[in-house]
């Protein structure tokens, strides 16, 4: 069934919404994948993973995974939708191999839907066949330059009126001429193509009388080449239009035998820092099938990345579920009814949920801008004596009068800086000297910023402070440091503590000498794998960027071809190295003598063991390597610190000082008004009602595969507890109140920009966010301990429910000291 078009609304492009709705009778399918039974199948699909899982145990350094609750258990039919589509072939692998990884029920083996282009190239196809994957077709992948069918001679188009008429071509033959019957075999929605990748739109409607083509969007004629050749008339790419019926009844059988999907609806993968347009496809499959089976229940569950540095060996990812989107029989039934608008909601609803899960920047400008910001600010910091120092302003409370007396002074002036620390201490989010625990605060401090930057990018405030911190980062890129290196650089130029500096430097620089020699043998080893996937990675890279219009250096493409490359190569090398040392032992080679130390003459056994010994001598050098790194990071600061004059020294940490006390000064002052309501969102998450609150569907659901639930307390005190317990376990930013922004959880606010991380250097100081729980005894409404709030009005201070709730919860546990982790 198919309805006619209607405006598209912008989100997606639904262009044609139609009711794709499955096969009922699909009994004869069978799905190894949906966790009810272990199969070959699914043995392959997990040592397919156990391969994932050692390449991204050496690729990356970290992999923090939040969320993880989120994940519908065994038996529900779901949908993973993930973005950003950031790391090309690593992304989905990533996912599946966390997701499978997860503890109980929740551990889900999700095949992904998978270009069919993409099970040409070698190892890639395996995997995918192996892991279930579901191909789709794609007509960009099927572009071919049009030739007649009666005279095989070659089209051209051209554009008429470029400015008034962008979308209208007019086709004609090589001799100029536009005869009759030049459009046989060009029809409506197929898919039309520039030559060099100069891009690509689909056909909206044809005129044969006229030889006239109308399209659904304009190629980009602020492009001189792409102007250029529609207006002077070129060669054309044509693909048919395909029809992926096949595709969502695939999809379709998949989800009504409960089984994981996962997707990227980005459509490609891109290195922006922005989310591409989200395709109506993940729409339509949830819909499609609860409308073949009302009785049928499909979570949608969103799914954010974000990498750090993700190109470079060694580099971290911060993977988080959302909270799941319940699509039921009556969505189902609205979906028949009317398409377009049913799929353009849901479709609303999984692009807030992706945003509010990824970072996203309308330039790479602006994000090392915001990323420059978030290490500069300044957060709260707390004394033994329970005080509160607001870093812009130094303001101390230091007894329970002066935090009477400064309460408001504090909750307008720094609420935003306040609120943060409070929230994230009184859940112990952070722990001083844990860099686990702040990737994903990183993650979110810049997601929060980038909603403040775009609200006030206009006010001259913000203009001014942009520009100081450009300098800043120009300055910094001068003299080759990091701006956590400048905390480290040491301003005493006395001759003891020159003394020290030079002490210091010797003892790290033997540690690197002897780390460098443990970890020679293994680089050796692995040399040859190191420089070829660098030349075929950059090769791939600069290929992929000359057929897209999306990517910005390719860089999405690296990763995945490093790995590509390891793959191939390190068994073959490996093998090979094994073969030349049996050779060379049994040739009678003293030093080899020396090395093997079993008594066994086995060929097998020979073999085995230096096999054996290679892993163990690569992997050992590998971690002795990590350890080198850090050590050579901090090597630049103590040199400087020796050579650079006093003056110099003390200006640039003045330099930092004051506009980090900048930034934090804008920061608290614009704060409250894109963070409102902080008392308000604290009471609810401590209720129990935007913490931990699924909505009724959610849990009806989930009471599928888990009957029996542990019983809420009535008390106050147990509310708060479970809070707090909920929250410890599941290490999830958004159950924390400041980070469970309402623009994102509500499906109808706006929209933000798009997606894609790179952060600041791995070794950055200022990553490690040390705040304690003590904190929110300040931040939130106090007991009667002065007459009035400091402000001359008299009105008494009373202790809040939220209060009494918070110290009776902690009456009972023994605070940790400011100096303990």
């Amino acid at each position: 069934m198919t309805k006619e078009d209607t405006k598209d609304k912008g989100v997606s492009n639904i262009a044609a919404p139609s009711t794709h709705v499955p096969e009922k009778d699909i009994h004869s399918y069978k799905n190894p994948y949906n966790g009810f039974h272990y199969t070959f199948k699914t043995w392959l699909y997990d040592l397919v993973l156990l391969c994932f899982n050692v390449m991204y145990s050496t690729f990356f350094k970290q992999i923090e995974i939040r969320g993880g609750h989120n994940v519908p258990p065994i038996g529900i039919p779901t949908i993973l939708v993930c973005a950003p589509h950031a790391n090309q072939f690593i992304d989905p692998s990533l996912v599946m191999l966390k997701t499978r990884n997860l503890k109980g029920k929740r551990s889900r083996q999700t095949c992904f839907i998978v270009a069919e282009s993409s099970l040409k190239k070698r190892f890639v196809s395996e995997f995918a066949q192996l892991t279930g994957s579901i191909p789709v077709p794609r007509p960009q992948d099927n572009l071919k330059y049009f030739f007649h069918k009666e005279t095989n001679t070659q089209l051209k188009i051209k554009c008429l009126d470029p400015i008034d008429n962008p979308t209208q071509l007019i086709v004609y033959d090589e001799t100029g001429e536009s005869r009759e019957n030049l459009l046989d075999g060009i029809t409506k929605k197929a898919l039309i193509g520039l030559p060099d990748y100069l891009g690509n739109s689909k056909i909206q409607s044809i005129d044969p009388s006229k030889n006239l083509i109308e399209l659904q969007k304009p190629f980009n004629m602020s492009n001189l080449k792409t102007y250029t050749r529609l207006t002077e008339g070129t060669y054309f790419k044509y693909a048919p239009h395909i029809d992926n019926t096949q595709v969502f009844q695939n999809v379709f059988n998949h989800l009504q035998t409960k089984g994981c999907v996962g997707i990227f609806p980005e459509g490609g993968s891109h290195d922006r820092p922005s989310l591409l347009p989200i395709k109506a496809g993940v729409a339509i499959m949830a819909l499609g099938a609860v409308a073949a089976n009302p009785e049928l229940k499909v979570a949608v569950l969103p799914c954010g990345l974000n990498y750090f540095h993700r190109e470079k060996f060694r580099s971290s990812a911060v993977i988080e579920y959302g909270e799941p989107i319940i699509v039921d029989g009556k969505m189902g039934q609205e979906y028949i009814d009317n398409p377009r608008d049913s799929v353009s909601q849901l479709l609303d609803q999984v692009t807030n949920a992706l945003f509010s899960l990824t970072v996203n920047a309308p330039d790479y400008d602006t994000l090392m801008t915001i990323q420059a910001c978030r290490r500069l600010y300044k957060l709260p910091t707390v004394s033994s004596s329970d005080t509160i120092t607001t870093s812009s302003s130094s303001t101390s409370l230091a007894s329970d009068s002066s935090l009477s007396q400064n309460r408001k002074k504090l909750k307008r002036s720094s609420s935003f800086s306040s609120s943060i620390s409070s929230t994230l201490s009184s859940f112990n989010i952070n722990k001083t000297n844990s860099r686990m625990n702040s990737l994903p605060v990183i993650v979110e401090l810049n997601r929060r910023m980038l909603q403040g930057y775009k609200k006030y990018k206009n006010d001259p405030k913000i203009q001014n402070l942009v520009s100081d911190v450009k300098i800043y980062n120009e300055k910094l890129y001068s003299i080759g440091l990091k701006d956590h290196q400048i905390n480290k650089l040491d301003s005493d130029s006395n001759l003891l503590n020159k003394f020290r500096l030079i002490l210091i430097l010797l003892t790290r620089l033997l540690k690197l000498f002897i780390l460098t020699l443990l970890s020679l043998p293994g680089s050796i080893i692995f040399s040859p794998v190191f420089i070829t996937s660098q030349i075929i990675s950059h090769k791939k890279a600069k290929e992929g960027l000359s057929k897209s219009l999306v990517k910005i250096k390719g860089t999405d493409l690296l990763a995945t071809w490093k790995l590509l490359v390891a793959l191939a190569m390190a068994p073959i090398l490996y093998l090979s190295y094994s073969v030349i040392l049996l050779y060379l032992l049994n040739s009678g080679n003293y030093y080899l003598s020396k090395i093997y130390i079993l008594n066994s003459n086995s060929i097998i056994i020979q073999f085995m063991y230096f096999f054996s010994l290679l892993i163990i001598t690569s992997y050992s050098s590998l971690k002795a390597g990590d350890s080198g790194f850090k050590i050579l990071y901090s090597l630049k600061p103590l040199v400087i610190s020796l050579i650079s004059p006093q003056k110099k020294i003390n200006n640039l940490k003045k330099l930092r000082n004051d506009l980090s006390n900048k930034i934090t000064t804008i920061c608290n002052e614009l704060g409250p008004s894109v963070f409102p309501d902080f008392d308000k969102i604290i009471e609810s998450s401590i209720n129990n009602q935007s913490l931990e609150a699924p909505n009724t569907t959610t849990r009806d659901l989930f009471r599928i595969s888990k009957k029996k639930h542990r019983k809420r307390s009535s008390s106050a005190s147990s509310q708060i507890s479970n809070a707090l317990s909920t929250v410890n376990s599941r290490g999830s930013l958004t159950d924390v109140p400041l980070f469970a922004d309402n623009t994102f959880t509500k499906y109808n606010n706006s929209l933000s920009s798009s997606s894609n991380i790179t952060t600041d250097d791995d070794d950055d100081d200022d990553d490690h966010i040390s705040i304690h729980r003590r904190d929110v005894l300040s931040s939130l409404d106090t007991k009667n301990i002065a007459p009035n709030d400091g402000d001359g009005d008299g009105e008494p201070i009373k202790e809040t429910k939220i209060s009494q709730m918070v110290r009776k919860k902690w009456e009972t546990e023994e605070i940790v000291d400011d100096g303990e982790d």
